[in-house]
Parts: C-alpha cells; structure tokens; sequence
C-alpha cells in the first residue's frame, strides 16, 4: 500500500508538467506571501514571529507602497528585497527623478525582472508629491481593523484533565483593535490567553495574560520623524547589540546575509518577550544624521531563588516561553523588573553610512548562571552596557558591511561581510563573525550558531546564480569553530552546514524544486562513559516539490520531504520522510477561498522530525514538527460574507499509525487521533471622508 502512495507521489511530479492556466495577480500574491514565510521558517526556525512579516506584506498587498516616495524604512519591509537593492532604487530616484513604470525595476543594477514582478505585487510608481497630512485628515482618513481569534485542541491533554497541572482552560483566545493612517498613523491594543492559562479568575482577575498596545505618529513636518508611545522594536546594524522583534539574514532565501534594520517600530505582534515598552522617538535635525532615542521598563519571567526569609536573592534562569498555565509558570510570571533605555546615531552619505548603537539594561535582581562549565563565561550581573559601531560602503558591485560590539561585562563581537552581483546572473555574499567567550546582549540577533558563552568563530557563504533563463540556483554553506563547550557538547569543536536549492520555473503556471541540506555538529556521546565524550551527528534534508496552476484560482502542490540522521555513537542511520499534497482555491473575487492538505509521515525519532510550514488563520502561522508515523489532514477557509467582515477557518486532524498517545508531558493526549479547530473574524472598515461645500 505505501509503495502505491509513493508511486502516486511520484506521477503527480511528473503530471505537474502539463499546460496549465496562468495565474491572477492576487494569486502570485498569496504564493509569494506563502513561499516567503516557509522559506524563513525552515532557515530562522520556529522561535521567530512570522506574523509581523505575513502583516507587512498583506497591507502594502491592500495599500501598495509608492516606490516614488518610499523610504528606506518602508522598503525594508519587504524581506525579498536586500538592503543593497534598497540603496540602489533609492539611488537610481535621486540620479533620474521618479519611476515613470514599474518595469524600469528589471533595469536596476542587482535587480532582475523577477524581482520586480515580485515588487509589482505590492508597490506602484505613483506620483512623487503628496499632499501632507495634518492631524485632523489622519485622525479621519485612517483604516479601522478588529480581530478575534478562537483555538482548541481535542481530545483535553493531560495538563486540562482534572487533578492536571494546567490552572486554565484549553481553549486559546486572540483579539486585537488597530486604526491606521498608511504609515503615518496607527493606534493598536491587542489581548491574548494561551490554552491553559487561567481568564478572569485565579492568577488573572484581570482577563487576558497578556496585553499589548501602542500609540505612533510620524509627523509630516518637523525635525521629529517618529513618536511612539507603549510597545515598540529596536533594530540596529547587524543586530549584534540592539535587536527585538523579527530577523532575517540567513542566506538560504537568496537574500545574503546584510539584515534589513529598521531602527524604530511599533510593535503589533502577540510576542510576550521580543518588544520594548516605554517611549521612543527619531529625530532628523538634517538630512543625513538621525538620532532615536528610547527608554523602557516591563516585567519580565525568570526563576528567582529565595532564600529562608523569602527575600530574592539572585535570578537562576530566564524563562521566555510567555507561557502561564502551571504554578511554576505563573510564579515565573513577571518576577523581575527590566529597565532598558539607549540610542541610536546614523549618519548616511550617498555611497556609504555609519551608525552608533547604546544600550543599557538593568534588572531589579542580579542574574546568575548555572554553577556549570559550559555557563562559565556567560554573563552575571545586574547591570550591563553594549555599546556598537556599524556600516555600510558601497564598493564595486556590492557592498560590505558590518558591526563590532562591545559589552560593560568585557565581551565582544564583530560581523563583517560583503554582498553584491558579479554579474547579472551571479550574487555573492560573504560573511565573518566571530563572538568572545563573555559577550552578551539582551536583546539581539546576530548570526551565530551556538549560545552566547561558547567564544563562537564562524563563516558564511551564499551564491545566488542563474545558470538558464528559468533556472535558479541557491548555494549557502557556513563553518565555526567554537573555543569553548556548551550544554550539548562537552568540548570545544567544529560544525558546518550547507544547502543547495534548485527552482525551475516550467512556466508562469508551473514551477518545481529540489533541495539538500546537510548539517554536521558533535554532541554528547551517548555511550556509558566514566569521561565525558562528543560524536559526530550528520543530518542530510532532501525535499522535492512542485506547483501547478489548473487554471488563474486552482493550484495543486505537491512536496516530499526526506531525512537522514546519523551518529557515530549509533549502529545505523535512521530516516524520515514525508508526502503532502496541496489543493489551493483562491479566486480573485467571492465568497469562498479555501485550501487542502493531505500528508503521510513516518520518522524514526525526534531527531529524524520534518517540520513542515502550514497555511493558517489571517495574520498567524503554523510550522509542526511531524514525528511518528501517521497521516495529517487540514483544511483552511476564508469566507467573505460582507464588504467589511471576513470569517477564517482551520480545521486539522492528525492520525497516529498504532500509537496509544501522542505528545509529551502535561500536553500528552491519549489516543492516536488529535484534532485542532481554529476560527477568527475580522471587522475592516474606513473613515467616511468629510465633504466641504
């Protein structure tokens, strides 16, 4: 029966090939939106907030950007597009004036005519002036927006039955209220409660676990460029000493490695750890020097030992899962006070910028690592300062960039890279980094592999080619070394990784892909030893997949993924693999939109696990881990009942082959059968405008 499904699979790649309709424009939306957020989500992992990246794209999809007036910030939002390619549109506008046609975009230096389709699909070239706003016109020209979410698991997890450890109920709610003026204006106040957390009764009178909010204005006229009040993001140079909120710069994706830093922006997101809370403003006294300036305090979850007198004495651990529903998790809740306040100074010339980045973090209780090797070198303290210099300098055919940091605990750390076109058919981007063994920032997401305290050394490579004209070819590769051990390998060692993905767009209604991706790292034998000893684990990824167009609103995909796992402490490898199949109806207009999937999984263990990026409700994201041997099933649906109002639907089953529980801990369910069930509603409508007789 298995050999039957696999063949299956393997025909339908090939059928694939066929005539197909070509698609809508909405269509290559959604598809790039779609392809965006899985590609970011198999190189950044799950920990990152996919949703502030899938909010960007759908406003600039409903509101295209204009390229004739945008600013860097604005373009930065879009993650496709690399800080070089940026510079040289907004370059080509100062030399030549406004973009008369979009297709000038296939022109630019670095760009090619994909891209700029891509660009199309969210931006215009529309008239350079605009008329300025005052207050009274944004407070009455904006975009209202009201969401509510609903998500429940069945069968109740261990941690929901009674006696459980879960104080709350299994049910998750969302909802968030946002009025916005383009990028000019917004006003947002979100509320949200994970499954398990308690609302309105025990450790939450106060309803919901977690509020969000905040107030932004960017003033048309004046030297102050951006105000916020409540919940913001800070995002500097290379994100070495100064980074919240969502970060790319991976290579895999065919965008280098230069990240796209926005300085200041307001934080929408239900992420409970990775946003600052105060006041924070920009300042433009001239045309090329900006200065913000920002101060924060919240609270923060950390395991605090007491001591006999019930008084904290020191912080063991900080806990970042946001989660509350045991009394371990809502003891954490809050625990410690942060205080974060800093600058941020950039200077930008036609050719070249530099900037200079402070930030000062104090807890209201001292932070301790655990009396262990690998926590040797990490930081203990209370207070701590970083301070960086970063840069940018066009030089060739690209443009090298990086940022050096240093920390008030004596650490420090350097990324330095290089990216560009060799030509119109090959990009390069190179990267160095190294980070001492005592550097640590709060808040920051320089590329690296290991935790802060490992004294990491490392370089990247990316290679983006066009060997035909409908062939693309990706090629990363990175290697470090690390002069100190951490918590899963008992010694200082090597670890590399590389990838190589192959897209063949058929046609504009079909397109097919391959991709490898091997990673090899020492971890702690686990053979019975009196001294501790390392092994060699190498994992190979395989995926093959394909996209077909039936006609403009009717796409068919299918993928197989395939993983092998290999230590040297171990008598065998051992595989994964998985099949999905996608049915994707998405028309232009009406009622209905809706999407299928049908997968087959069979891995050995966690460590042969396949995750795999799903579609989900407006604005969230789903990438499970498919472990076991089973079958999944989804079904997604949007549903446009009013001009204003729009229901979305998730649905999922899962089937375990032989299985009497799935899950693990408080969150195991007996059985082997899960299903998920998710719902939200949204409420969009615009200020009437005034008419003056």
């Amino acid at each position: 029966m298995m050999r039957k499904t696999i063949y299956s699979y393997l025909c339908g790649f090939v059928l694939l090939s066929l005539h197909a309709q070509p698609p809508a424009e909405k269509t290559d939306m959604d598809q790039l939106i779609e392809r965006l957020l899985s590609e970011t989500a198999v190189q950044e992992g799950e920990d990152q907030d996919y949703g502030e990246l899938a909010e960007d794209l759908y406003d600039y999809a409903r509101e295209p950007l204009n390229l004739n007036r945008a600013t860097e910030e604005e373009l930065l939002k879009l993650p496709f597009l690399t800080p070089a390619q940026i510079h040289t549109l907004l370059e080509h506008r100062q030399r030549y004036g406004s973009l008369k046609s979009l297709y000038e975009l296939a022109w630019l230096y670095g760009w090619d005519p994909e891209l700029a389709r891509q660009t199309a699909l969210f931006a215009e070239a529309g008239p350079p002036a605009e008329k300025p706003l005052d207050l009274k016109r944004m407070l009455a020209s904006g975009t209202h927006e009201l969401l509510a979410r609903y998500r429940e698991q069945f069968p109740a997890a261990k941690g929901f039955l009674p006696g459980g450890a879960y104080k709350g109920a299994k049910q998750a709610y969302y909802t968030r209220y946002r009025y916005r003026v383009k990028d000019r204006f917004s006003v947002v106040l979100l509320a949200e409660k994970d499954a398990g957390e308690e609302f309105f009764k025990g450790s939450q009178k106060q309803g919901f676990d977690f509020y969000s909010g905040h107030i932004f204005l960017a003033p048309p006229k004046g030297i102050v460029k951006k105000v916020v009040l409540g919940d913001f993001r800070i995002q500097a140079g290379q994100g070495l000493a100064a980074w919240t909120g969502f970060s790319t710069g991976g290579g895999i994706a065919g965008t280098g490695f230069m990240k796209n830093a926005r300085g200041l922006s307001v934080s929408s997101s239900a992420n409970e750890n990775l946003f600052l809370r105060g006041v924070a403003l920009e300042i433009q006294a001239h045309k090329r020097w900006n200065l913000t300036l920002y101060g924060s305090y919240k609270r923060i979850d950390a395991n605090v030992t007491e001591d006999s007198l019930a008084e904290p004495l020191f912080i063991s651990a900080l806990s970042g899962t946001g989660m509350h529903r045991t009394q371990t998790e809502i003891d954490r809740k809050g625990s410690v006070g942060e205080a974060i306040t800093g600058l941020l100074l950039q200077y930008r010339a036609s050719r070249w910028r530099v900037g200079f980045s402070a930030q000062y973090t104090g807890l209201s209780v001292p932070l301790f690592r655990a009396d262990k090797p690998y926590a040797l070198y990490r930081f203990t303290g209370q207070h701590l300062l970083n301070t960086s210099f970063y840069y940018m300098i066009k030089a060739g055919g690209g443009f090298l960039f990086g940022e050096w940091a240093g920390g008030s605990n004596g650490g420090w750390a350097c990324v330095n890279g290089w990216q560009g076109s060799l030509s119109p058919l090959f990009r390069l981007a190179l990267l160095q980094r190294h980070y001492s063994r005592r550097y640590t920032a709060f808040y920051s997401a320089g590329m690296r592999q290991y935790a802060y305290g490992a004294g990491e050394t490392g370089v990247s490579f990316s290679l983006q080619c066009f060997p035909l004209r409908r062939l693309e070819l990706l090629l990363y590769g990175d290697a470090a070394y690390t002069s100190w051990l951490t918590y899963t390998q008992p010694f200082p060692s090597y670890m590399a990784e590389g990838s190589a993905d192959l897209r063949w767009k058929i046609s504009r209604s079909a397109e097919c892909g391959f991709r490898v991706r091997y990673r090899c790292r020492p971890e702690k034998s686990k053979l019975p030893s009196a001294v501790a000893a390392a092994e060699d684990t190498r994992k190979w990824d395989f995926r093959i997949q394909t996209m077909m167009h039936i006609r403009s609103d009717l796409r068919i995909q299918l993928r197989a993924d395939a993983v092998q796992y290999l230590r040297a402490d171990a008598p065998a490898s051992r595989w994964g693999y998985l099949l999905a199949q996608d049915l994707v109806w998405q028309p232009v207009s009406g009622p209905l939109a809706f999407s299928l999937r049908y997968c087959i999984f069979h891995t050995s263990d966690y460590d042969t696990r396949i995750y795999s990026y799903e579609r989900d409700l407006l604005y969230a994201f789903s990438v499970p881990a498919m472990q076991g041997k089973g079958q999944r099933v989804y079904l997604t649906m949007h549903i446009r009942t009013l001009r204003s109002w729009d229901i979305y639907l998730k649905t999922a089953y899962t089937w375990y082959a032989g299985a009497v529980s799935s899950g693990s801990g408080h969150n195991t369910i007996s059985g082997n059968k899960r299903w998920e069930l998710g719902l939200q509603t949204r409420w969009k409508w615009r200020n009437r405008p005034s008419v003056k007789k």
